[in-house]
């Protein structure tokens, strides 16, 4: 649309106008004059291609919208049948559009939770027209007319032959049932309960539970990662040797980067708490704190730590790797079958591990076996706690707002397995190759893979 015509069509109803509507006009001329508005508001502008283009225009619209939205909030009975066509072809001009490309298609992939969105040019003029529909989609829940449906339903399902087929099985759950959840109940419970009671009388079995509790299952799943999910020689052989060798490269080049500047601050502060760690001085010179920082992560992985600082600074050198495909995830073939079937039958998933959420979710997106994170509905590291520590668990079992006795834990390690099991949380270790020998004596249900995992509680010792 041409500047010129978005002017002459803006210039049609001045603010002054619209005042006319709440204030001084009378209700035969407010109607009229509002669905003017809102043809007004159907002119589109060019946010993208020249965003100062009608600046003056631009602002008109948004005021007009503004008014549009006042109007609604402080006047009765104004959305008339003649008003709705008009709103309609307001919303869906400005709506229904072409959503612009990516902004990097080639690039990685957008992850909510670290990546700053990408806003919408024309939010300023959008956001009010969604704010708009709502109030002409406003839901009173009173529904004319169910109460005689359900009377002449009531006849039909008593003239149900048995055994009841399975559409029939499929009405009371999906369409019966949730009637009982809506707030005008009281105006047909009557002829909903005879309805229902119908169904019970013609098959009693639907009155058993759906769960029986002799093959309850658990409700959630906690998993380890190293020796669990992924090979230990994966982490040993391929992860920590990349960053040995490509640490002082990730710091030469990331040095300045808030994500890389947080992380050696959290090994600065814990080489102090710590009192034996190379400490590491962030007003030296930079060559002087990369080298420092290099002794200092060098020295803790010798030492087989696993501190949340330097799982951070490992996270964000692998996430380079993961980024630049010279890092693959490698996971054990059993998995991905076992968390699909875990899925379809509605557990939840779960992984705690010592290394970063971050590193975490980079190995599972670019893991040999696709894309995984869509399996897991949450993630945990060493920031809630060590995984050798009881309290750790209980507050994970707190965060996922599920009881102790409905979660159930995989790991390698019998220390994470005693300390899950002190919370209360049932345990299943896993040998897999490279894994270091267990016990003689064991007291946890031991497999070799995910197919041999049972989710059932009957299946555990009391």
């Amino acid at each position: 649309m041409s500047s010129a015509f978005a002017s002459q069509v803006m210039s049609r109803t001045r603010n002054s106008k619209f005042v006319l509507i709440v204030r001084n006009t009378n209700n035969s001329e407010k109607e009229s004059l509002f669905i003017q508005k809102l043809q007004q508001c159907c002119v589109l502008f060019d946010f993208v291609v020249d965003p100062l283009s009608d600046l003056k225009w631009k602002e008109v619209k948004r005021a007009a919208l503004n008014e549009i939205v006042d109007y609604l909030t402080h006047n009765k009975n104004v959305i008339t049948e003649p008003v709705y066509p008009e709103a309609c072809n307001m919303f869906s001009v400005n709506v229904f559009r072409a959503l612009p490309p990516s902004m990097n298609p080639a690039g990685a992939e957008f992850d909510p939770e670290e990546d700053e969105p990408t806003l919408e040019a024309a939010w300023p003029h959008l956001q009010h027209f969604f704010v708009d529909t709502i109030r002409f989609i406003y839901e009173t829940e009173h529904h004319n007319g169910i109460a005689e449906l359900l009377e002449v339903l009531g006849s039909i399902i008593n003239g149900f032959a048995l055994p009841l087929k399975e559409e029939h099985k499929m009405f009371l759950l999906k369409v019966l049932l949730p009637l009982h959840k809506v707030k005008a109940l009281s105006m047909h419970h009557p002829q909903l309960a005879y309805c229902v009671v119908q169904f019970l009388e013609k098959d009693p079995t639907l009155t058993e539970p759906e769960v029986n509790m002799t093959n309850e299952s658990f409700k959630s799943i906690l998993i380890d990662i190293e020796g669990t999910t992924v090979p230990i020689s994966f982490v040993k052989d391929i992860l920590f040797p990349y960053v040995r060798i490509h640490l002082r490269q990730y710091l030469e080049k990331e040095f300045s980067n808030d994500e890389c500047q947080e992380a050696l601050r959290d090994l600065s502060n814990l080489a102090l708490e710590n009192g034996t760690l190379p400490i590491i001085n962030l007003y030296d010179e930079k060559e002087k704190i990369v080298k420092d920082t290099l002794d200092n992560v060098f020295w803790q992985m010798d030492s087989d730590m696993k501190t949340t600082a330097l799982k951070k600074l490992q996270g964000l050198v692998w996430k380079s790797g993961f980024n630049s495909k010279q890092l693959v995830g490698e996971v054990f073939p059993d998995v991905v079958p076992a968390l699909k079937k875990w899925n379809d039958d509605g557990i939840n998933l779960y992984i705690y591990s010592s290394g970063s959420v971050n590193a975490q979710k980079l190995l599972f997106r670019y893991s040999d076996q696709g894309d995984m994170l869509e399996f897991f509905k949450g993630h945990f590291d060493t920031a809630i706690g060590s995984k050798i520590e009881e309290e750790s668990y209980l507050r994970i079992a707190e965060k996922i707002k599920t009881a102790v006795e409905d979660i159930l834990f995989l790991t390698d390690s019998v220390n994470e397995a005693r300390a899950a099991t002190s919370a209360g949380i049932k345990t299943v270790l896993l040998i897999r190759p490279g894994n270091q020998d267990l016990p003689p004596e064991i007291e946890f249900e031991c497999v070799k893979s995910f197919d041999d995992i049972s989710v059932f509680k009957n299946n555990f010792k009391k």
